[in-house]
């Protein structure tokens, strides 16, 4: 039975030429559009986080700097040395 189904099967393969690669090509097509897709995905997700992470950087550096600044004009809270 097993054995009968295959060779049916390679038969209408064979059979239906053009019918068989048109098939092929939209599977290929399919998984190609879904790899594309997935890369793309994870491509803007990994571009935005660096850039969050690179601006979220340069905006502590910037409140620091001014704290520091801060502190460097008014003295460090807390020293009683002059």
């Amino acid at each position: 039975m097993f054995l009968e189904n295959i060779k049916e099967a390679i038969t209408s393969i064979f059979s239906n030429k053009m019918r068989s690669v048109l098939t092929m090509l939209g599977i290929i097509i399919g998984i190609s559009a879904v790899i594309t897709i997935t890369t793309i995905g994870n491509s803007i997700q990994t571009t935005l986080t660096s850039t969050l992470i690179h601006w979220v950087a340069i905006r502590f550096r910037h409140m620091w700097m001014q704290d520091i600044r801060k502190m460097m004009q008014t003295g460090i809270p807390g020293n009683t040395r002059k």
